[in-house]
């Protein structure tokens, strides 16, 4: 009976639901294709007609890259479900970097993205001057600018184990959300005990330092995610064209 079970579980086929976001640089599409062609025997399985921002008879641009992006839907009780795949090609880094409009939008994303930083460090940390990111080791490095070192090192096996637990629907940033907040989890999973979350982080903690990777976010997600609340109010959309003309004349 053992033998049967294994062996069925060793020939399950991938879903649409195990589709990861991925982007292969111009150097590497021969990789990229490979993961693309698995992704379109899914999508065939599943009777889904993946979207193209490309013409795959034509020849491939030069300086391009390709990525695999998942289309997900929140769905209740089930958190965001894999609905479609868009397969796009994204111009290089260089090629962004080396157009004039480029390299002036990769200084406001850059500019942006530190500040946030910033901003976040400055409302959740002591507000003193080490705690707030100053060098650009502390802008770049990931630890340092996210706290998601430790989850991340770890994150794809706990997905996987909690996916053959029954969580079928799980992905890695739906799991990020339930760790960081009780309210959230309770929200997409009512039925799972918020003790076996706070299981799952020990877990994890405990993988991430036998690998030996910071594990402060963990830790202060486990400290705080009774804190943290989710906004679970209906909206009232009833004035949402009034506010998108205001947003159109504020940028005009």
């Amino acid at each position: 009976m053992n033998v049967q079970t294994n062996t069925a579980e060793q020939t399950e086929q991938p879903t649409l639901q195990d589709v990861e976001k991925k982007y292969f640089s111009s150097t590497q599409l021969e990789a990229g294709q490979t993961y693309i062609g698995e992704v379109m025997e899914i999508c065939g399985r599943e009777n889904v007609s993946p979207v193209l921002n490309f013409d795959s008879d034509e020849e491939f641009p030069a300086g391009y890259g390709l990525a695999v992006i998942p289309l997900t839907e929140r769905v209740a009780e089930r958190g965001n479900v894999t609905k479609g795949i868009a397969v796009a090609a994204i111009p290089d880094f260089e090629a962004v970097a080396n157009d004039t409009a480029g390299g002036d939008w990769i200084k406001k994303q850059i500019v942006d993205a530190m500040i946030r930083q910033v901003n976040s460090a400055a409302k959740s940390d002591d507000g003193t001057l080490t705690s707030i990111p100053f060098s650009i080791n502390d802008f770049v490095t990931s630890s340092r600018a996210s706290g998601l070192a430790g989850f991340n090192a770890v994150a794809a096996q706990f997905v996987k184990a909690l996916k053959k637990k029954g969580l079928k629907l799980l992905s890695k940033g739906i799991l990020r959300q339930i760790l960081a907040s009780a309210a959230f989890a309770e929200q997409q999973y009512p039925k799972v005990a918020q003790e076996s979350w706070v299981a799952v982080l020990d877990s994890m903690i405990k993988h991430a330092e036998s690998e030996g990777v910071d594990t402060t976010g963990l830790k202060h997600w486990k400290g705080t995610r009774d804190k943290v609340e989710v906004d679970m109010n209906d909206f009232d959309l009833s004035d949402i064209d009034s506010l998108v003309d205001e947003g159109a004349e504020q940028t005009a």
